[in-house]
């Protein structure tokens, strides 16, 4: 096991803010004689929730490429990384709900899309001939403003979860 040393945070300046950036997490699966092995380091993301304990961050910032999408790559797929999304899906929401408990109320959180959770868009604009990227649910506004049902925004429910998104892949989030 590998522990966080605890530690007193700095005082700080009213004007000061602390800042936790998470880059390439990497949420995926592999199967291997009938169980799912991560593509994700489970004892790095605990070491980042402890992390996000102590500091407690004014901002927290996912830095992208948090899903992995092997499925939708344009690189052939190892077949035993197939029709594992939805296990990668359920798996991040509870470490992102995780940090949204630990963060403080008051800590803005931001995720910018990595070229990885880019592949979702773009394998459906590509191979559904764009039938599926801007389909809504039925009983939504069709013309307001919102993420479609097949982004990472709603499979996540990241509005839920007070996580801004942030898109196209390659759009800078200034702060």
């Amino acid at each position: 096991p590998i522990e966080a040393l605890p530690r007193k945070a700095p005082p700080r300046n009213q004007a000061d803010q602390t800042m936790l950036v998470l880059p390439d997490a990497q949420f995926g699966f592999r199967r291997k004689g009938g169980k799912l092995i991560p593509f994700h380091d489970r004892v790095a993301l605990d070491l980042a929730l402890k992390a996000c304990a102590i500091l407690k961050p004014d901002v927290l910032v996912l830095m992208g490429d948090w899903l992995d999408f092997p499925e939708l790559s344009r690189f052939t797929t190892e077949p035993e990384c197939r029709y594992l999304i939805q296990p990668a899906l359920i798996e991040l929401a509870w470490w992102l709900q995780a940090f949204m408990r630990t963060a403080p109320d008051h800590c803005e959180a931001h995720w910018v899309e990595g070229n990885h959770e880019f592949r979702l868009r773009n394998s459906l604009l590509e191979h559904q001939a764009g039938a599926l990227a801007d389909v809504k649910p039925v009983g939504e506004d069709l013309q307001a403003q919102g993420a479609p049902a097949l982004s990472v925004e709603r499979l996540l429910c990241l509005d839920k979860l007070g996580i801004q998104y942030h898109a196209p892949y390659g759009k800078p989030l200034w702060l």
